[in-house]
């Protein structure tokens, strides 16, 4: 049984609703196809647990949650985007209901996706040639170097950088 209330979940509520995060993250899902879940889950266990990923590690943990995030949480998200827009004919105020209850279902589904990272997290063994979290970062992003992002990407990253370095007041 996944552990739905876990330390990783607690850590992204709280790096989710500092100042700056929930946009960047957006930008970065929007931009350059991030999947935020992955991103919370490299930058939890650098800087929660100690422990910098490998290539090899972030590729299985993206492995690892794709049908979940492709049976799910995608799935979701279009039918919430697709809700978003006014639609003639359709009942407003039921139809932002419907949206709204899908966007719960949603984060829901990415808070089934945080649990199984974490119990990936516990019970892989790290590797010896693990990366810095910048290089982390990099192959998440399926780049070489940050540089290759566009600015409004790069400068997100950054802002998601500074901000997880800076919180010194989670508890590891």
């Amino acid at each position: 049984m996944l552990d739905l209330e876990g330390p990783i979940w607690k850590f992204a509520l709280d790096f989710y609703r500092r100042p700056g995060v929930s946009e960047a993250c957006l930008t970065l899902q929007e931009d350059a196809n991030v999947d935020v879940v992955e991103l919370i889950v490299v930058l939890f266990s650098a800087q929660v647990i100690g422990r910098d990923l490998s290539s090899d590690e972030v590729t299985d943990m993206r492995v690892k949650m794709l049908n979940w995030r492709e049976m799910t949480v995608l799935p979701l998200r279009q039918v919430r985007r697709t809700l978003k827009p006014y639609c003639p004919g359709f009942p407003q105020h039921e139809k932002e209901l419907l949206r709204s209850k899908v966007k719960s279902i949603e984060l829901f589904s990415e808070q089934i996706q945080l649990a199984m990272a974490y119990q990936w997290l516990t019970n892989s063994a790290p590797t010896r040639a693990s990366l810095t979290l910048e290089g982390a970062l990099e192959t998440l992003l399926e780049v070489e170097s940050f540089d290759e992002l566009p600015p409004g990407c790069r400068n997100s990253l950054a802002r998601i950088v500074s901000t997880v370095l800076d919180m010194d007041d989670f508890p590891r």
